[in-house]
């Protein structure tokens, strides 16, 4: 599997006719506000030495047609907006077969930065969850971790999906 998005991801950086241009996003007034998860007995805290990171990309569309629309999903998932390829987030991987996770206690991520970021993660709850889970084990605060993942976003190249339809 994990093979399998190291691969797709070098053929999305190295495809001809690619795209850095995301399409328009307007962060709406009224965003859910996420809940808080933490560590459970099924995914419990690790503290574990990084061996490198994976940068996960959704394709959203996908997504999207397994959800029943909830206000969580709205933003996303709702027909006024279409995303394509999307930030699920920015991973620490171990060194051996675990990962490290849930590396330190945390609250809320500021609105500020869940308004900054929505629009290449367009999930409240995912961008909670990603800081929760893996950010807290490679920086210290959501601002930096946040930063760190759209930087590396940024720089990919995603196919014109549209192009290849034949719907441009």
């Amino acid at each position: 599997m994990r093979w399998r998005l190291i691969l797709a991801l070098a053929a999305l950086i190295a495809a001809p006719a690619c795209s850095r241009k995301a399409p328009a996003c307007e962060v709406p007034a009224d965003l859910p506000r996420p809940m808080l998860e933490g560590p459970t007995s099924e995914q419990p805290r690790r503290l574990l030495p990084i061996g490198s990171y994976t940068l996960a990309v959704s394709w959203s569309p996908e997504y999207c047609a397994d959800r029943t629309t909830s206000p969580q999903d709205h933003f996303q998932c709702g027909g006024e907006r279409s995303f394509g390829f999307t930030l699920h987030g920015l991973w620490p991987d171990g060194e051996g077969a675990a990962w490290p996770q849930y590396c330190r206690p945390t609250r809320l991520v500021p609105e500020k930065v869940i308004r900054d970021h929505v629009c290449t993660t367009p999930s409240p709850q995912l961008i909670q969850h990603e800081w929760e889970k893996h950010g807290t084990c490679m920086s210290k605060t959501p601002e930096a971790y946040f930063a760190k993942s759209a930087a590396l976003y940024s720089e990919l190249r995603f196919p014109d999906m549209a192009e290849l339809r034949g719907t441009s």
